[in-house]
């Protein structure tokens, strides 16, 4: 890489930018939108935003001033960087569920690979289908909320307007007359990219990009890295029968084990989408402790749940059922996670550094790669079984450099149990 003339590496971080997640994180934090109660519960067919749930209810008075201008940040943002249409409500808030419904999604480019997505907006990683890209994408250089709370004068100026240390919180952060919010979209996407190294400079995004993509092993980030995304924006609903949602990622600590993490089984289940497990800093608290220098950002520790056993043929981009074997022995891990945990909110580090790696430990044996364009991913057998594959949004898109993701006969392998199912197949 270090070889490559300029234009094959613009080119390359262009194919970075349109094939990282995109990555909605929800449930656990202090950002109030869907939690795992509502998602599971609510009869909407897509994923409800911020302002539907507002709208429908879920979060107190709709026209309450704590969620107007200049009380909360989003619609300073959502009309000043997207140039959407105002709302007519007291406190500039939706007048009706139609203006509530024209608003967006909040999403974040996992440009950097963190293998739970983006920890300071919950425990669950949603991940959109990256269709969006094609005619409901629009992507800000900058979380939007921050550039509001840190950047925007204007914003700030105004009386009743929420004031945050953001030197503190967000390190390396600069805010200056050069620095330019206009969102991209699909195929112009170059300003954006510069306007994200430019405002967090100090953090050296692109070489850390390039090196969590194509080093021979992904170096780790700082809680301060994790912040630095590119806001990639779904002006529209996510519909599940649609397959809006790809996969669903939970964070090992704060969920294996708990009831929490049983709601976020059954609304996979329900919707028919696959789960995976992810180690993340193991936090319940991120934003509170992930400070924390000893804390590891992988982009290589997926594993896939067992979930819906019987039934997991239908679920998207899962190739085929689990054995009952797999799922016992899933359902064992399980049990432990959760006497482990007790009436704790948190399952302990140490518990979690010690069963989540009895799970990994055959990762090594049991990978899948796309090695080209259009070429389905290939499993290396474990323990003589196949593979039970997933595959990222890179092999739907057709990313042309070998990349590796973990597989669910990790899960299982090191309980013993080879998982006997077919050959992946590609996301869609």
């Amino acid at each position: 890489v270090a070889d490559w003339p300029a234009a094959r590496l613009l080119e390359e971080l262009r194919e970075l930018v349109y094939t990282a997640e995109l990555i909605h994180n929800f449930d656990g934090s202090g950002h109030k939108g869907v939690t795992l109660d509502i998602a599971l519960h609510n009869a909407t067919e897509y994923l409800p935003t911020s302002w539907e749930l507002l709208r429908l209810g879920y979060l107190g008075d709709p026209m309450g001033p704590r969620y107007g201008h200049p009380g909360s940040p989003a619609d300073a943002a959502e009309e000043g960087i997207f140039r959407l249409p105002r709302f007519h409500g007291p406190h500039d808030l939706p007048a009706n569920y139609e203006e509530a419904a024209s608003r967006l999604h909040y999403v974040a480019l996992n440009m950097l690979g963190v293998d739970v997505g983006n920890p300071w907006f919950g425990h669950v990683a949603a991940v959109f289908s990256p269709t969006y890209w094609h005619d409901a994408l629009a992507a800000s250089p900058i979380d939007t909320g921050i550039f509001t709370f840190c950047c925007n004068m204007t914003y700030e100026s105004l009386p009743g307007s929420l004031h945050l240390p953001c030197g503190k919180l967000f390190v390396g952060l600069r805010c200056g007359a050069e620095e330019d919010t206009t969102p991209g979209v699909l195929g112009s996407m170059d300003h954006a990219i510069l306007q994200n190294q430019l405002m967090w400079k100090p953090h050296n995004l692109l070489g850390k990009v390039f090196a969590r993509w194509h080093g021979d092993a992904a170096p780790n980030i700082t809680y301060h890295d994790t912040i630095t995304f590119m806001e990639s924006n779904i002006l529209g609903n996510v519909l599940y029968a649609e397959r809006g949602i790809k996969l669903l990622v939970g964070s090992f600590g704060p969920l294996f084990g708990s009831e929490r993490g049983a709601l976020l089984r059954r609304f996979a289940v329900a919707q028919g989408i696959a789960v995976a497990w992810a180690m993340g800093p193991g936090l319940a608290n991120f934003t509170a402790e992930g400070h924390r220098a000893d804390l590891n950002f992988s982009s290589r520790a997926r594993i896939l749940d067992a979930v819906g056993s019987a039934g997991a043929a239908s679920l998207l981009n899962v190739s085929a059922a689990a054995s009952s074997a797999a799922v016992a022995a899933l359902e064992r891990i399980w049990s432990e996670a959760a006497r482990a945990r007790g009436h704790q909110v948190e399952l302990p580090r140490a518990q979690v550094q010690q069963l989540r790696p009895r799970k990994a430990r055959s990762h090594p044996k049991c990978r899948c790669t796309c090695p080209s364009p259009g070429v389905a991913p290939t499993g290396t057998p474990a323990s003589g079984g196949t593979c039970w594959a997933i595959a990222s949004a890179m092999a739907a898109r057709g990313a042309t450099r070998p990349s590796w993701y973990e597989l669910a006969a990790g899960l299982v392998a090191a309980e013993g149990v080879a998982p006997q199912v077919p050959a992946p197949a590609l996301l869609r």
